[in-house]
């Protein structure tokens, strides 16, 4: 047995199994189980959330190994698990959709990569984006989508190229039985496996460098926004550390001085040096208003203001060090939102006094402003999450609470994605020595705009190197296979054309295998044309020997005329066309008289004489080539003439009767006469007798002869 009659039989077996037959569901998990376990321990994620999951690998090679009701359960098993992972439950449908669409291509005909491919292009791809644009918030970007259904894409096709690769290494037995009903072609094999050993690697590069070029373009936006909180916080950090060194000299300058007027001057002096500051104020150790920048307020020295109960003159006071408070509104001189600096007067190593000021949060809004780049936007916060300054706050809304939360961007792998005010940012943050935290947003599309337009590049340009392999390897396939086809097409004909030695040159072992296909060809031509010849001279010789046979089958050996067979042959022939036609016709049956006497008395060669001699005066005055005459047994005979008159059939025996009665032998010098007795049926009117009658009823008219004498013919009419 072969093997195109052991895949045959491994066919039929399988289709006789039922879908729950013990084989189906044992091979089914086996190959489930694999591809769950490969999804979930052995994904990978090559960027952000897009994740390639290989479990399909395994249910192809189920559905090619072992057919559909396998490969259902196989899918069943590996899909429930990508579902689960991936937290996708429509990829169930997809990937049982793919299988039982490959299972209807490969019946057709086609390879497995190419029905994976068509199914992914024209039921996958369009059905997984319908499926996700009908179920996912309506304002997520259609590029994430186009790309995440284009990762499902890539994913299939580099599942499909390591099966159909692997396919290769395993015996035709475990992988081609199910689906080819005849080898395919060699072209064809030669273009496949140029396909496939470039689109998988096509696939590979063109995913690692999106991997490249999307983390060089994250890590640069990182790097920016990080920058960029560094720079806010070294400004204010700066503001802040300038004012308080101002009011600390302007500190010391009151501690050692005694003239109001000399430190009312320097007091001017430095608002005009630090036009950051607002309302700058010296306090006496009682917490006493001494003087201040603002003299239109309730604060003025005349007044006798007192800020001893203050909380921050008493944390100056306790710490005799600099002191910044927390944000809060600058009651009752306005609704601005400010910070206050304290900075006590030390005279003697002793509490003497404090100097303050108060900047307006609107500068940390015009510091930052001037710092950051366009690209970006800010928020600094203090330690209670409070909005100190931002450009995604109003200025009237300072102070609120800045929230969001932490959100997964598919196209973001490192850097923090957060949802705010109802859109996404991606955040860098950092903190400053005040406890401020200075947190930098920027627009996720930094990072997927340039991944997008990557990944379209790129994968557009691996389809461009795909699509352009394939017409090269289209075009090498037939140029290696053209030579053999030329001569399998040739090998009936002695003469090779010369064209095929040219498109031979392809190789040197191409070359070699025409030059012994062409001798072997012309060997096979000559050998061919001598078997040709042998044949027909056989033929020749057994169609002579076949008409001996048929001319020996239908004579008597010994008169040389037909036997009873044959001249039932040919005499009922001829009755059928007499009883069609309405033709006259007479079956006359002649016997030797006393043949057994004349046997016994002149022995056997003489009666083979009598007989031979009776032939030939048969044969004598029968010659129409209408007249039948036959050795119907021993030494009787019969005749069968048609057309004419019947009487002229009745003369003609009677010239046979006088002949042979007046024929004489001479036997040991001794004469001897014999004479014949015959009967005769002649249809003149009556058709309706059949052909077994007729000599039927010219036997009774014989043996009527015979009774009555012999040497007599007895005539019947119908």
């Amino acid at each position: 047995m072969n093997d195109r009659d052991l895949i045959e039989n491994k066919r039929l077996q399988t289709k006789s199994l039922s879908f729950f037959a013990l084989p189906n569901v044992l091979f089914g998990l086996n190959f489930g189980v694999l591809g769950g376990m490969a999804n979930a321990f052995f994904s990978v994620s090559f960027f952000g959330s897009l994740t390639l999951y290989f479990g399909q690998f395994f249910v192809l090679l189920c559905l090619v190994m072992r057919g559909i009701n396998s490969a259902l359960f196989a899918v069943a098993i590996s899909s429930l698990v990508t579902a689960i992972v991936a937290d996708d439950p429509y990829l169930i449908i997809i990937f049982a959709l793919e299988i039982l669409v490959v299972h209807t291509l490969l019946h057709r005909g086609l390879f497995l990569f190419q029905s994976v491919m068509l199914y992914w292009l024209f039921i996958g791809l369009p059905l997984l984006l319908t499926l996700t644009a009908l179920t996912v918030d309506t304002d997520i970007d259609i590029d994430v989508l186009f790309i995440n259904a284009l990762t499902r894409v890539i994913n299939a096709l580099i599942c499909v190229s390591v099966a159909a690769l692997f396919m290769w290494f395993l015996p035709i037995r475990l992988s081609s039985w199910k689906y080819k009903t005849r080898p395919p072609k060699l072209a064809a094999l030669i273009f496949s496996l140029c396909v496939l050993t470039v689109t998988l690697p096509a696939l590979l590069m063109a995913l690692f460098f999106i991997n490249q070029a999307a983390e060089r373009n994250e890590s640069a936006v990182s790097q920016a926004m990080h920058t960029n909180v560094a720079r806010i916080a070294w400004a204010t950090e700066r503001l802040l550390s300038e004012n308080l060194n101002g009011l600390e000299t302007l500190a010391d300058y009151i501690a050692n001085t005694r003239s109001p007027i000399s430190a009312d001057n320097i007091l001017s002096a430095t608002q005009e040096n630090l036009p950051s500051l607002k309302r700058i104020s010296v306090f006496s150790s009682e917490g006493k208003l001494l003087l201040s920048t603002h003299r239109e307020t309730t604060l003025s020295p005349r007044n006798g203001s007192n800020h001893f109960d203050s909380p921050l003159f008493q944390k100056t006071r306790s710490s005799l060090s600099q002191y910044v408070s927390d944000a809060k509104i600058d009651k009752p001189f306005s609704d601005a939102a400010v910070i206050v600096l304290s900075v006590p007067v030390v005279k003697n190593d002793s509490f003497a006094g404090v100097v303050q000021a108060s900047i307006s949060l609107d500068e940390l809004d015009d510091l930052a402003d001037r710092v950051i780049s366009g690209k970006f936007s800010y928020v600094i916060v203090d330690k209670y999450a409070r909005s100190l300054a931002s450009t995604m706050v109003a200025r009237n809304l300072l102070l609120s609470n800045f929230d969001y939360t932490p959100v997964a961007h598919p196209l973001i792998n490192t850097l923090e994605v957060i949802n705010t005010a109802n859109s996404q940012y991606l955040l860098s943050e950092g903190r400053t020595k005040s406890g401020w935290s200075i947190i930098v947003l920027a627009d996720p599309k930094l990072v997927t705009s340039p991944l997008i337009v990557n990944f379209y590049v790129l994968i557009l340009s691996a389809v461009f190197v795909i699509i352009a392999f394939s017409i090269v390897a289209s075009q090498l396939s037939k140029k290696i296979t053209r030579p053999l086809e030329d001569i399998a097409e040739n090998y009936p004909n002695k003469n090779v054309h010369p064209q095929i030695m040219e498109e031979a040159q392809v190789s040197d072992e191409i070359v070699k295998l025409t030059h012994t296909l062409i001798s072997s060809h012309a060997v096979m031509s000559d050998f061919q044309a001598q078997l040709k010849e042998q044949v027909e001279n056989k033929t020749r010789q057994l169609k002579q020997l076949n008409k001996e046979l048929y001319s020996l089958a239908q004579k008597d050996g010994l008169t040389q005329l037909l036997n009873r067979s044959g001249f039932n042959r040919f005499a009922l022939t001829s009755y059928r066309n007499c009883v069609r036609n309405r033709i006259s016709m007479s079956m006359i049956l002649v016997d030797i008289d006393h043949f057994k006497r004349v046997n016994d008395t002149y022995g056997h060669p003489f009666g083979d004489k009598c007989i031979k001699t009776v032939a030939k005066t048969l044969q004598k005055h029968c010659k129409r080539d209408t007249d039948i005459i036959g050795r119907f047994g021993g030494e009787e005979f019969i005749i069968m003439i048609v057309g004419g008159e019947i009487s002229e059939h009745h003369t003609r025996i009677k010239l046979i009767t006088d002949s042979i009665r007046k024929n004489s032998f001479n036997v040991n010098n001794q004469e001897v006469n014999i004479t014949i007795s015959a009967g005769i049926c002649s249809i003149l009117d009556d058709f309706s007798i059949d052909f077994d009658a007729l000599i039927k009823y010219a036997d009774e008219q014989l043996y009527l002869s015979k009774r009555t004498g012999r040497d007599k013919t007895s005539i019947l009419v119908r």
